[in-house]
């Protein structure tokens, strides 16, 4: 894509984010999501959304918190699909309060 001329933008990198989390390479992603920032390519809702996920589905559920703190500083709100993940991912881990 590159070598084409084409520049990736964030549904670029959330797909390539939301690719590499399904296989369970959430350091990949979270290297991806550096690297999206440091191009000044900033995430949406979705982007943040696949990360909060798969951080709750690997019981982490500091990490989620910490992307969800990150979309909020950045103006995004969270929706019913970022509380959703994080229910789960504090249910997962026995921590019903």
């Amino acid at each position: 894509m590159i070598s084409r001329g084409i520049a990736p933008n964030v549904v670029t990198y959330t797909s390539l984010i939301q690719g590499v989390c399904n296989i369970g390479q959430w350091k990949q992603a979270t290297r991806l999501l550096d690297e999206m920032l440091n191009k000044g390519i900033f995430p949406n809702l979705f982007t943040f959304n696949v990360l909060v996920d798969t951080f709750c589905k690997e019981g982490m559920v500091v990490e989620a918190k910490t992307v969800v703190d990150m979309m909020i500083q950045r103006g995004i709100e969270p929706d019913t699909i970022t509380y959703s993940s994080l229910m789960d991912g504090y249910c997962l881990r026995g921590e019903m309060d």
